[in-house]
């Protein structure tokens, strides 16, 4: 695979027969992505948060020729391993997937599915993701907010997405 900043989808991972494919890139945590205006940007909290709670919109808006961003907050790095039988092989090892390898899995799914949906641009920022599983697991916004770097710094990271992108 293709290291860098930039990563594009088909030059990461052959295609695996998809509906449509595009050629989204992906921008790693740190990097500034290369702006342009687009349609739409939207802003969701873990890698399967876009596709699930979006994908119908997100394919209506591509399928119609508008420009497309996503930024997702946090890599899923706490999340919970849904497929446990999964096909082994590949990047999918034989075990329930936990930490690092959870969220590099979680990261390169997103770019796949946000690929076949059209999408141009899947901006990471990589924040923290904190360990969920019940209502025990809570925590308040404010907790959240001060671990990502305080109101200040999550504001002016996303201001600088709103503004570099322009979303109509």
């Amino acid at each position: 695979p293709q290291s860098g900043p930039a990563v594009r989808a088909r030059e990461q991972q052959p295609e695996v027969n998809p509906i449509r494919s595009f050629p989204t890139v992906m921008w790693e945590p740190g990097a500034e992505p290369d702006y342009f205006k687009v349609d739409a940007l939207l802003i969701h909290a873990h890698p399967d948060d876009a596709t699930l709670d979006s994908g119908v919109p997100l394919s209506r808006l591509t399928s119609a020729g508008k420009r497309v961003a996503v930024v997702l907050l946090t890599d899923g790095y706490s999340g919970l391993d849904q497929s446990p039988q999964r096909i082994v092989g590949g990047r999918y090892p034989a075990w329930d997937l936990r930490g690092e390898a959870l969220s590099k899995v979680r990261a390169h799914e997103a770019l796949e599915a946000l690929s076949v949906l059209g999408v141009h641009h899947y901006v990471r920022l990589g924040l923290m993701n904190h360990p969920y599983g019940g209502g025990l697991d809570v925590l308040r916004p404010s907790t959240v907010i001060e671990a990502w770097g305080g109101q200040r710094e999550l504001v002016e990271r996303i201001s600088r997405l709103i503004l570099g992108y322009r979303p109509d």
